[in-house]
């Protein structure tokens, strides 16, 4: 899976004794296959136009919300995320547009977030077992993307949004499962730990369309 940039790494957390080491993980919507292609075309024309060959590392996902845990508490977080998500109904999520963080980032616009706004809320009794300290807690990602490319320098952030901001982009898939991905301690990339089905019947979502021009 993608690769996060080492800064993003918190410090572990001490014991009076020893430090422990933290896995990283990332809850995440992964787009229909189709879609999926589509956005990582976005990511690598992105990539080889503004000379950011770090675009294409992290592959085309929405974060739900991002944390650290130690190893021994992984199978316990597994059983309480589908314990939370099982009864979880699939929902339309459309995207729309582009949008940016000056000056460093540049992202597909989720355009329906009421589905996802709906899904945070029920992995919220997930925040007392995944605060680990003060400076160490669960991030709920409240206002979703997708990223196109980050880390900008500024050249890339100008040149780069000056062309997304014009460029016309719709797409949509029904969200019916969650990926929990992982990175362990001194690892580069995230790899796929486990999948989450939702439960009951998707809705009903136009026809599949995505528009680039």
């Amino acid at each position: 899976m993608a690769a996060y940039p080492a800064h993003e790494r918190k410090p572990a957390v001490r014991s009076s004794r020893y430090a422990l080491p933290l896995t990283d993980y990332r809850l995440v919507l992964q787009p229909h296959p189709d879609l999926y292609e589509q956005l990582l075309q976005l990511k690598q024309d992105f990539a080889q136009q503004y000379q950011c060959p770090d675009a294409v590392a992290e592959e085309p996902t929405i974060p739900l919300m991002r944390f650290q845990q130690f190893a021994m508490s992984e199978a316990a977080l597994q059983k309480k995320l589908q314990d939370l998500l099982c009864h979880q109904a699939p929902f339309l999520v459309q995207l729309h547009g582009f949008g940016s963080l000056p000056t460093h980032t540049v992202f597909v616009q989720v355009a329906t977030k009421n589905g996802i706004q709906q899904l945070l809320q029920q992995l919220l009794p997930l925040q007392s077992m995944l605060r680990l300290s003060q400076f160490n807690k669960a991030h709920y990602m409240a206002d979703p993307y997708l990223t196109l490319a980050r880390q900008l320098q500024p050249w890339q952030y100008e040149k780069g949004w000056r062309q997304y901001r014009h460029t016309p982009f719709s797409g949509s898939f029904v969200a019916s499962e969650a990926l929990l991905l992982k990175r362990p301690p001194q690892a580069t990339q995230f790899s796929l730990l486990t999948r989450f089905a939702f439960a009951a019947q998707p809705v009903a979502a136009p026809p599949v369309q995505t528009l680039l021009f």
